[in-house]
Order: C-alpha cells, then sequence, then structure tokens
C-alpha cells in the first residue's frame, strides 16, 4: 500500500505531532473554568459514546460539531480539545464527538450509530442554546469526515440531518474503503471487502441535494 494513503506513515513526526495535540489539549481544558465546559456527556451506552462540551463565556452565538479521526479505531475526542479554543473565544459552542471504536463495533453499524447521534445530538443542542440550522456547523476528519458525510447519506431520505446545518466541512475523509482493505492497519479495523459495499462512499453515488442555505466543503 501506497503510504501516502496512509498518514501516519506519509507524516514525518506524526505521532509527536499527536503528543503536542494531546498537551497542547490537556493545558486548554485545565484552564478552563467547570462553567466553560462540559466532560465525557453521554450520548450512547458504550463506553466510548460520548461528547466534550466546551461553552463561550457568554451566550452561544453558534454551534460547532467535530468528529475526530484515527482510522476508526483510534484517536479521542480529548486529543483535539485545543481546537475549541478560538471558537470559544469568538462566541460558539464547541462539541468534540468520539465514537465507538472497530472492531469492537463494525464499520457498518459505526455509520448507523453515528448517523443517529449526530442527528439527535445536533437537535438537542440547537434546542438548549436556541440556535438554528444557519449557526450550526458540521465538521468531520478523515475517518470522522466518512462518518459525517456517511450520516448525511444516511439520512437523505427524510433529509433531518442536512436541514439542521448550515455547514459541512469535511477534510481528508476515507471515502475509498477497498483501499483499507488492503492497508497493513486494517488488522486493528476488520473491515472485510464484502463490507466495503456499504461503507465505501466512492460506491454510493448520491446527489446530496442540500438546501440552499447549507454551504458543503470538501478538503482533500
Amino acid at each position: 500500500m501506497d503510504p501516502r494513503f496512509n498518514p501516519r506513515e506519509a507524516t514525518p513526526d506524526s505521532e509527536g505531532i499527536v503528543s503536542r495535540f494531546k498537551k497542547l489539549s490537556a493545558s486548554f481544558r485545565n484552564g478552563c473554568s467547570q462553567a466553560a465546559l462540559d466532560l465525557d456527556v453521554a450520548y450512547g451506552p458504550d463506553r466510548y459514546s460520548r461528547y466534550d462540551l466546551f461553552l463561550p463565556s457568554g451566550t452561544a452565538q453558534s454551534l460547532i460539531v467535530f468528529v475526530h479521526g484515527g482510522f476508526w479505531f483510534s484517536r479521542d475526542k480529548s486529543d483535539f480539545s485545543f481546537l475549541a479554543k478560538s471558537h470559544t473565544e469568538m462566541g460558539s459552542a464547541v462539541v468534540l464527538m468520539t465514537y465507538p471504536k472497530c472492531p469492537d463495533v463494525a464499520l457498518p453499524d459505526l455509520m448507523d450509530l453515528t448517523s443517529d447521534a449526530l442527528n439527535r445530538l445536533v437537535r438537542e443542542l440547537q434546542s438548549r442554546f436556541s440556535l438554528d440550522a444557519s449557526q450550526t456547523a458540521l465538521i468531520g476528519h478523515s475517518a470522522g469526515a466518512h462518518l459525517v458525510a456517511s450520516a448525511l447519506i444516511h439520512t437523505h431520505a427524510t433529509r433531518q440531518l442536512a436541514d439542521a446545518v448550515g455547514l459541512c466541512l469535511l477534510v481528508s475523509g476515507i471515502y475509498d474503503t477497498d483501499l483499507v482493505c488492503s492497508m497493513d492497519l486494517n488488522r486493528f479495523i476488520g473491515l472485510s471487502p464484502t463490507e466495503t459495499v456499504r461503507t465505501s462512499l466512492l460506491k454510493r453515488p448520491i446527489e446530496l441535494n442540500l438546501p440552499g442555505n447549507c454551504r458543503f466543503i470538501s478538503l482533500v
């Protein structure tokens, strides 16, 4: 497998970068007041079905929900707390969401679980902070981008999630899971070739037909 498809191999000192992320995140959390954060909030029964909520000093003017990467089997929301700092300072409520891990959960099942959780969580928090779709952004990175894109497709028939967000930003998403099956990392994921029919979004062409007020951005 070409290492360009595996950022852990393609990026020099990738684990060192993540280690710095963790230190920045811990420092940010330690500097937050108790009123400014709500950690490890359960949204499901699995021990990884948790999110961290970071609040601005005043009334929340917008909502940002971020789903992290890690090839569906690693990383944690706490690794990325530092991302919330600048956004809370600008008045946003920020949710960092983690999810059940492969191979304990099969990737097709994880896609369903995340789709249901995002749809429910976004609307619950919008109601809590009196925000609407124009004030809501949904962001996913790497495996998280795959899960967010899958959630938009999964709920397309009823348009529930698509109607609830004004911005969807996908960064370096893993959309061709056939490649994953040929990677050494798949020993930690447990993806079978038959499951790629469901999990590879490139095999599921669909016109999202997002609402006119929803901006959809995908970055490689």
